[in-house]
Formats: structure tokens, sequence, C-alpha cells
């Protein structure tokens, strides 16, 4: 018989994944018999995410249809000779939320006091946007990373829908605020 190397699983860690967003990654090994001789499979039914499948090629993917921050993932590889396996922590994060805020009010034609909206769950880093056909009142903007800046250029009561997208895609409900712009608030 001929001697190969030991087979290892040498995926160090699984990219983070969020309940209700598609994920695929490719879990990879070296040594044993070579790679085309390599099957993969979960150790047991339930050790992967719900949602989840991993295919006899080493591909993990599905959409996870539950949050769990404490998922794993227990995977298994053989080369026809030996089988080696190896768990993973796969926290599955929940879909971003825009936390509602009562939002200051500002006075026309004078700087307004840098705002930060805030979100919880998904994955950091947030991303924020205006729902299309919203905007803020005249003369302010929301930057990407969720501030409300600028000078207002005219008084009155302005609602507005924001969303978050998360660092893995996730977008959340928008959500309806409202600002008032009105002499003699600050």
């Amino acid at each position: 018989l001929p001697i190969y190397p030991q087979l290892q699983i040498i995926t160090a860690t699984l990219p983070s994944a969020e309940a209700g967003l598609s994920y695929r990654t490719t879990i990879t090994a070296s040594g044993g018999a070579g790679a085309q001789s390599l099957t993969w499979s979960a150790v047991n039914a339930g050790s992967l995410p719900p949602g989840l499948a991993l295919n006899a090629a080493g591909v993990l993917s599905g959409t996870p249809t539950t949050a769990d921050a404490n998922a794993t993932a227990t995977v298994k590889v053989t080369d026809g000779i030996s089988t080696v396996q190896k768990a993973f922590q796969l926290p599955v994060a929940s879909v971003s939320q825009v936390m509602a805020a009562a939002i200051p009010p500002g006075e026309p034609n004078v700087q307004y006091t840098p705002f930060s909206l805030s979100a919880k769950d998904g994955v950091p880093q947030y991303t924020w946007s205006l729902e299309s056909g919203s905007a803020l009142p005249a003369g302010l903007t929301l930057t990407s990373g969720g501030v409300i800046e600028g000078k207002p250029t005219q008084s009155g009561s302005v609602q507005f829908s924001v969303f978050v997208t998360d660092s893995l895609g996730g977008q959340s409900a928008p959500v309806q605020l409202q600002m008032l712009i009105q002499s003699g608030t600050n």
C-alpha cells in the first residue's frame, strides 16, 4: 500500500452566517489519498444549523432558518482510508434592525449637532440608507455610518424612512422616523 500524508481539515474557521440570508463556503482538507478521493459529510444531521447542508465536495450552503449565537457545524471527511472530523463555531446572527430613536430637533440655518442612529443584531459594520422616495429635512444628510448631519434650511416636521444593511448584506425592514426643524428649538 502507498504511504499518504496524514489527512487533515485545513479550514481554520467558517465565515459568519445570518438567518434568512443565503450562505455558501467550501471546507478544505489536505493530505490523505488526494482531493479527488475525499468525501465530506456532517457528523450527524443535527450538527449543522437548520437550513444548511454539506455536500460530498465540502461545500456548506443553504439559508439558515434560525438565529443561534452558539451554533456549531461538525463535519467529517474521508479519503477511503482514514476519516477526520472537526467542529466549527458557526454563529447564525439575527437580521439587523434599526433601533427607533427620538431624533433631536433642529433649527433652520443653524448647524445641526450630528445625531447617530443605532442598530442591533446582524453582523456589524452597518451601512445606513434612506428608503427610496424618502428624504430628510432640506439641508441635512444621512451618512453611510448612520449620522444625520448638516444645516437645515427650512422649518417643518418631516417623516422619513431608513434601513440598515449589515456586513453580510442582510437588510433591516425600513423604519419610519420623524424630525422637527423649528425656530428657537436649540
